[in-house]
């Protein structure tokens, strides 16, 4: 039983780090240009059902920096339009203009400059988007915290316990 609990914990424990290194660095990288120019991704939790099926609420994307004059109709991209952020795909481009539009939407958006994309859709993870958003707010870096310390203080508990015997 010891031993299960043991596993169980350092199993949550590395799954945490991962999660609090993989959101903390791309999120960092969302929020500098300098970073996302080392790092080439961005992380972005979809927060509208705008691409669905491909990529649904709550999914976590990575965004991969790349030339905007070697992307193509039916790409997916994400990009900056009125203070917002929206990953659609590619319906035309003409000239420095790009026409997009969301997979599961009726209208294609109003045209943006090739320089509003923020880069090229690279891969989703259904549903983590939500843990990851959690992970890397102010709550969730706490909870976070507060596991990694139980963790430590019932392995040092146990570990007394089973030196002493």
């Amino acid at each position: 039983m010891k031993k299960g609990i043991k596993i169980l914990g350092n199993l949550i424990f590395v799954i945490a780090v991962a999660l609090l290194l993989i959101g903390l660095a791309t999120s960092l990288s969302s929020k500098s240009d300098k970073i996302y120019s080392v790092i080439k991704y961005r992380s972005y939790v979809i927060v509208t059902p705008s691409m669905k099926p491909k990529i649904n609420p709550g999914d976590f994307i990575l965004v991969k920096k790349t030339d905007v004059d070697k992307l193509k109709e039916g790409d997916i991209i994400t990009f900056t339009k009125d203070n917002m952020v929206a990953t659609h795909r590619i319906k035309e481009i003409n000239g420095d203009s790009i026409t997009t539009k969301g997979d599961n939407n009726n209208l294609e958006d109003t045209p943006i400059n090739k320089n509003d994309v923020i880069g090229k859709f690279a891969f989703s993870i259904p549903k983590i988007g939500y843990i990851i958003s959690f992970a890397i707010s102010k709550v969730g870096l706490v909870t976070i915290a507060a596991i990694i310390i139980f963790i430590f203080i019932y392995d040092f508990i146990f570990r007394e316990k089973s030196t002493n015997k």
